[in-house]
């Protein structure tokens, strides 16, 4: 629990990041090298998704894309510091939620981020004639559970980590949902209070 008190604070500041022994992108502070503007998540532990058979989730699952296949800018994350904010985001239970047309960092740990990306737009839904679910409030705000969406960052973890010539493990990439969202695990360029200073790289090593 005393990680799940941490884990959703974030530092005002940024912080300094030392040389890596993995590729590193051009530090974007802003997050501008996102797919769309930033947001905040919104968590409700009562809330219901209008999916809540795990069965019919997993069919949603749709292409993973590594970062390195498809030239994202995205910094990798060390291995161990991607999987506690997996761990982390799997502990939460009830529902996240993303306005539309906006990425929402919704877990972090150490250097590691996990954002739910919204691909929701009026006019998609206009255009589909999509009848309006409690998936989509406000009416284009995305509700999905959060303890599901750690699923694609396990996903991200199995599919996308690359070694290095220590055997070092590191991971960035993107997973999408038939239900219009999207999950990025990278490395984060701004700091986390859950796992502040822990050495992910030092265990990351196999």
């Amino acid at each position: 629990m005393q990680l799940l008190t941490y884990v959703f604070g974030f530092l005002s500041v940024l912080t300094l990041v030392s040389a890596s022994p993995f590729p590193v992108a051009e530090t974007v502070e802003d997050y501008s090298d996102l797919p769309y503007p930033v947001s905040e998540a919104i968590f409700d532990p009562n809330g219901v998704s209008d999916v809540n058979n795990a069965t019919i989730e997993r069919r949603n699952k749709a292409e993973t894309y590594c970062c390195k296949n498809i030239r994202q800018p995205w910094n990798y994350a060390w291995y161990k510091c991607g999987q506690f904010a997996s761990i982390a985001l799997a502990q939460t239970q009830g529902v996240v939620r993303v306005e539309a047309k906006s990425c929402a960092r919704i877990m972090c740990w150490g250097e590691a981020d996990i954002w739910l990306c919204n691909d929701v737009s009026s006019s998609f839904l206009i255009l589909l004639n999509c009848p309006l679910t409690d998936l989509y409030e406000g009416p284009h705000r995305i509700s999905p559970n959060a303890n599901y969406i750690s699923s694609y960052a396990g996903d991200l973890l199995k599919d996308c980590t690359d070694v290095n010539g220590s055997g070092g493990h590191f991971t960035r990439g993107q997973k999408f949902d038939t239900d219009l969202y999207n999950v990025i695990l990278r490395r984060g360029t701004q700091g986390c209070l859950a796992g502040l200073g822990f050495d992910c790289g030092r265990i990351s090593h196999w």
